[in-house]
């Protein structure tokens, strides 16, 4: 079936893209409601991505990954930007924010910061509240860009960890 969308796609049929919405729309919104904190952005997210199927269908390569891995990879990449654009700091599908403005929380961070090396603060800083990206940040410190990733998923792996036991309810005593 995939590969009879594909050639509909590039034969320009517009048929094919809702044949590819009835084949892959369920999983992929599934997946898409994981990475964005609301069912709106998610449809958002959903539209952007088969549009930029429609117009990007000549950039696929079959001999590379199967389309649905290929239209998986672009509604990644369009959460991400659906997120940024709303000022919402997603990484790892954790979202650093607190309810009033869709900032991240300062009193969780700075815990978190607390506990790992100074001279990393400042990735942390970077990114999280200067809005750079893992690359930009690794360019403007000299830290090598695997060691920015590292810090910057330990430091989410800590916000989770104290997220999950600030939200656990203690029991009341009868």
């Amino acid at each position: 079936m995939e590969e009879k969308i594909v050639q509909l796609l590039r034969q320009n049929d517009r048929n094919a893209i809702v044949l590819l919405y009835r084949l892959y729309g369920n999983a992929m919104y599934g997946v898409v409601l994981k990475m964005v904190p609301t069912k709106d952005m998610a449809q958002q997210v959903m539209q952007e991505t088969f549009v930029k199927a429609w117009r990007c269908r000549m950039f696929y390569d079959e001999t590379r990954e199967r389309f649905f891995t290929w239209l998986l990879n672009s509604a990644r990449c369009t959460a991400r930007d659906v997120c940024r654009r709303a000022g919402i700091c997603n990484y790892g599908n954790l979202y650093l924010t607190d309810n009033e403005d869709n900032r991240p929380d300062p009193m969780k961070m700075r815990k978190v910061m607390n506990q790992i090396e100074e001279k990393y603060n400042v990735l942390i800083e970077l990114i999280y509240y200067a809005g750079y990206s893992p690359e930009e940040a690794a360019t403007a410190t000299g830290i090598p860009l695997s060691t920015v990733r590292l810090k910057v998923r330990y430091v989410i792996s800590a916000l989770a960890r104290t997220s999950a036991r600030s939200s656990r309810k203690i029991p009341q005593k009868v």
